[in-house]
């Protein structure tokens, strides 16, 4: 969020055994830092790693989709898992509109605004509402 992809990279590379989850929190880390420097080739080998373990980093999965600006892949993979049993409530309750904090970075702003863009489309909304429904919560997340 503070936009240095170089210090990201230096931080999250040398990371090493680590669990499953530990990896993909990493992939993340990489993917935003390679997206930050312009290593194109790094950040689609964090992108694949976390759409091979999508299951297990959901919402890693989808902010990286984000981050690439690609909606119409997030809201096919939102809809998707708010069809599937297992993973419907997690979705259901990251559609949610909690009050928000304040954000100081621009970055996490566009991240926020990129969210909501998402959650609101009308094909989202169609399957939010099909198996639940979304509200606003005066509560912080």
């Amino acid at each position: 969020d503070l936009g240095r992809g170089a210090e990201d990279l230096q931080m999250a590379l040398p990371v090493q055994n680590m669990s499953g989850y530990g990896r993909i929190v990493q992939a993340y880390a990489v993917h935003c830092g390679a997206r930050l420097t312009g290593d194109t080739g790094t950040a689609q080998a964090q992108m694949d790693y976390l759409r091979e373990h999508r299951e297990e980093g959901r919402q890693f999965y989808l902010s990286a989709l984000l981050r690439e600006d690609r909606l119409d892949e997030a809201a096919a993979q939102v809809i998707q898992w708010l069809d599937g049993k297992q993973s419907r409530g997690e979705i259901l309750l990251a559609v949610q509109d909690f009050r928000d904090v304040p954000v100081a970075s621009p970055a996490a702003r566009k991240m926020d605004a990129l969210w909501e863009k998402l959650v609101t489309r009308k094909d989202v909304m169609k399957a939010i509402n099909r198996v639940g429904r979304r509200e606003y919560y005066d509560i912080v997340n």
